[in-house]
């Protein structure tokens, strides 16, 4: 195919451009530079999900360890 040789910047010749091609790859590897972002974004997510619901069922365990609320109320 002819017209996949022409550079971007209309096909001058000596001109300094990418080609389709070239174009295609920076587009592929830009493609996969989000698609991990992405995915490296929302894995840490589910880290501090998992950590906060660890941490909150810890609580509500040891909630019913100590009467805590009674030394707590100023009107006793």
């Amino acid at each position: 195919m002819a017209g996949a040789n022409l550079a971007i910047n209309g096909g001058r010749p000596g001109a300094v451009g990418l080609s389709i091609g070239e174009s295609r790859m920076d587009e592929s590897i830009v493609a996969t530079i989000v698609g991990s972002s992405a995915l490296l974004i929302a894995a840490m997510m589910v880290v501090g999900h998992y950590r906060r619901e660890r941490r909150r069922q810890r609580l509500i365990q040891h909630l019913d360890d100590a009467c805590w609320w009674h030394s707590t109320r100023p009107w006793r």
